[in-house]
């Protein structure tokens, strides 16, 4: 009286089975009675997995990630991501993960300046039914803990024109300076005068390289200092 009836199907979707209306006769000859409808989920494709951060710089740390898992089988009061041993990490160290479901928050600490890269690995979990999830893409950010310098560097060691011209070249570690490519210098406020001296005006709009003219009133040293803090 028991059986075992094996089913395949196409594509994700229900799989549906029952026993028609005299499809067997018993013993004495009676037909039988149509089955109740059995009805099973098929689901053979494997989880997605997104890693993104909402900057693409930062000087922050931890740098935060968001992963998204894409499945149609989720419990989403499942924790599938919980722990580092799921993902791979250059150029960070694990900090900690939240979140349920489809929905994860990881935050990993910067080692050192560059590239901080994080994906979540091939089969570091199964969905509810039992398929391993798919590698996620890596996502990356630059992290970007070191200051930005500036050097000022005079034309001239003695002159009788008026304003002065100073070179003042600022650089940064990740080169960020010049991919972001806009004005950092561009006010009195931002630098330090010798006395009796004062800024006539500045020649450059973007990146790192600019001259800046210094006027004074009366002989003397014309003097230029790029304050701490004058740009970011």
């Amino acid at each position: 009286t028991n059986y075992v009836v094996l089913v395949t199907r196409t594509g994700d979707g229900e799989i549906s089975l029952k026993v028609n209306a005299g499809a067997f006769k018993d013993e004495a000859g009676n037909d039988s009675v149509e089955s109740n409808l059995g009805t099973v989920t098929y689901d053979g494709t494997a989880p997605a997995v997104t890693v993104s951060c909402a900057v693409t710089v930062t000087n922050a740390s931890p740098i935060v990630f968001t992963v998204t898992v894409a499945d149609n089988h989720l419990n989403e009061g499942t924790s599938y991501l919980t722990g580092e041993s799921q993902f791979t990490i250059v150029n960070g160290s694990w900090n900690s993960i939240s979140g349920k479901g489809a929905s994860y928050v990881v935050k990993i600490a910067p080692n050192a300046d560059g590239k901080v890269t994080l994906k979540v690995n091939a089969g570091a979990f199964k969905d509810e039914a039992g398929n391993d999830n798919t590698a996620s893409e890596p996502a990356e950010v630059v992290s970007d803990r070191t200051a930005p310098t500036a050097t000022v560097v005079r034309t001239t060691a003695l002159t009788n024109g008026v304003p002065v011209a100073f070179k003042v070249m600022l650089a940064d570690s990740q080169t960020n300076l010049v991919m972001i490519g806009r004005q950092y210098l561009k006010d009195a406020s931002q630098f330090t005068f010798g006395t009796g001296c004062e800024l006539d005006h500045i020649e450059g709009t973007a990146g790192t390289n600019y001259v800046v003219w210094v006027k004074r009133t009366g002989d003397g040293d014309v003097t230029l200092q790029v304050n701490a803090g004058a740009f970011k």
